[in-house]
């Protein structure tokens, strides 16, 4: 259901509904490791999203069960874990997207359950909670690694202030399901293009 490649292009990373993580070999296809349900603190249920750190051996995937794993590719091991969580067990919490912060030691999470998660991993704790009105599907920072465009499922792009958790911009436009996006920033204008079950690709120019 994931798939990324570590930094050095040596390991292929993949994730599935079957409940776990491998490690391959990109050369020779050999499987390296596999994190699996017997694993401590591992995810209960299929893992859906993955991402690697750019500069280290640390990954992180994201759970259907609303859990987020830390992992060290190297070692292993699972370092740490959080969760997203509801007090109603009709919530879908799947976590569809992580992304690890270049700069600082934080990771975010999306969930279906319309939060985001930003974790500093450094001192394990939540650093914010952002609420959205649908499921998020893609997280992305921007280079100067604290703002933070996130995509939902209610077709609008939130832009965040990741340091405090301010809300700087809400992008609407899109008339049915957010599908994707991406970024490009010149000097201080930042450009965001989505695509939507709408069937149209829009294009949103703001500052930050």
């Amino acid at each position: 259901s994931g798939a990324t490649m570590n930094p050095s292009g040596q390991l292929f990373i993949t994730v599935s509904l079957d409940n776990t993580m491998k490690l391959w070999k990109l050369k020779t296809h050999e499987l390296v490791y596999s994190f699996k349900a017997d694993e401590h603190n591992w995810h209960e249920g299929g893992v859906v999203s993955v991402d690697c750190h750019p500069t280290t051996a640390l990954c992180v995937s994201g759970g259907r069960d609303g859990s987020v794993c830390l992992t060290n590719a190297k070692t292993h091991r699972v370092l740490c874990r959080y969760n997203h969580k509801s007090d109603n067990p009709d919530v879908n919490c799947s976590v569809e997207a992580v992304r690890f912060n270049k700069e600082f030691n934080w990771v975010v999470s999306g969930s279906m359950d319309g939060t985001v998660i930003v974790y500093d991993y450094d001192v394990n704790r939540v650093r914010q909670e952002l609420k959205h009105n649908g499921g998020v599907v893609q997280t992305l920072w921007h280079p100067n690694n604290f703002v933070l465009v996130t995509g939902c499922l209610d077709g609008c792009i939130y832009v965040w202030d990741a340091r405090n958790g301010r809300n700087l911009y809400t992008l609407s436009g899109h008339t049915d399901l957010l599908l994707g996006m991406d970024i490009f920033v010149r000097e201080s204008m930042l450009f965001i293009a989505s695509v939507s079950d709408d069937k149209t690709c829009q294009i949103f120019r703001v500052r930050v």
